[in-house]
């Protein structure tokens, strides 16, 4: 079976996997560790939503072709904020003209705070003290309090709901101008793979050490190799982080004091580490990882959090 993501073929090794389901468990464990979401698949040609129940029926040998189709956090929550828009205003439609039944209501209301808490936790990941959060938990709070049987027979509370929803499609209407303001670059303030790359970065440092200690050069060496990409998407992160907040005057008043940390020295700590092990002097090459790489791994993650606060400040005003 040929598997691919976004149109590209990856090697993936099956082991104790028989069902499509187990080929998607696992690597939707991967795609989300990077801020991702699988969102579609086609199998041989057939579209399936990876929550389709089906999956669990088609075994791996049955399958020619594979392919997934992901999309960031970001994308998918507004995504669904998009698409709540027109879902609101038929379900306030279905209630004015009582063409909706308690199934119809009950299954209605339930996806609407379902894909309202889980769009919202994700666009305001950063910011839960917001207008925005408080009104989404007033609006929640009064549809689990409402039920099919009180609008059916009272039409005070009918009322009250078609209130309710009607705050709810204000929400939404706004929370879309919010994109607007993100633009293209801005988009990557909500880029969680980047907290996964300094993790990964952090662990890699130990891992080098050990490696070292151990006298395994080659293997320090090819861990050290891996910090280097994972560096390369950090020092990518930073550079359109810090180009989105000159674009816009407000934001760069605000951090023009700090004080970025120096990237092109971080990247010399890696070369003289690298000379280091190549020389066979691990002590000073351990040094060099525990005492000025790993902190400035820490500084520069630090600075990452202090961006995110203030890019994330021009989202979640007004």
């Amino acid at each position: 079976m040929d598997i691919y993501i976004m149109g590209s073929k990856i090697d993936f090794r099956v082991e104790n996997e028989r069902t499509i389901r187990d080929i998607i468990e696992n690597i939707s464990e991967v795609v989300y560790s990077y801020g991702q979401s699988i969102t579609e698949l086609r199998i041989d040609g057939k579209i399936y939503y990876p929550t389709d129940p089906e999956l669990e029926n088609i075994l791996i040998d049955n399958v020619k072709v594979l392919e997934i189709n992901i999309a960031s956090f970001f994308e998918v929550s507004a995504s669904l904020i998009f698409s709540l828009i027109p879902y609101v205003r038929k379900f306030k439609e279905l209630i004015k003209s009582n063409l909706i039944d308690q199934y119809q209501f009950d299954e209605a209301r339930q996806w609407i705070i379902d894909a309202l808490v889980s769009s919202t936790d994700m666009i305001f990941v950063l910011s839960y003290n917001s207008k925005w959060i408080k009104t989404r938990n007033e609006i929640v709070g009064q549809l689990q309090e409402t039920s099919f049987g009180e609008i059916k027979e009272n039409e005070e509370n009918k009322e009250k709901l078609l209130d309710t929803l009607q705050t709810l499609e204000n929400l939404l209407t706004d929370l879309t101008k919010i994109f607007e303001k993100i633009e293209n670059d801005g988009e990557i303030v909500f880029d969680s793979s980047i907290d996964n790359d300094i993790s990964e970065m952090l662990e890699l440092i130990e891992e080098i050490s050990l490696s070292l200690q151990l006298g395994n050069d080659n293997e320090a060496l090819n861990r050290l190799y891996e910090f280097a990409d994972a560096f390369l998407d950090l020092f990518y992160y930073l550079n359109i982080s810090i180009k989105f907040i000159k674009m816009h005057q407000d934001l760069y008043e605000k951090f023009k004091s700090y004080n970025f940390p120096n990237i092109s020295e971080t990247s010399k700590i890696i070369e003289n580490i690298i000379a280091a092990i190549n020389q066979k002097d691990f002590v000073y090459a351990s040094d060099l990882l525990s005492y000025e790489l790993k902190p400035k791994i820490e500084e520069i993650s630090t600075l990452i959090k202090d961006i995110r606060e203030i890019i994330s400040s021009k989202f979640y005003t007004n």
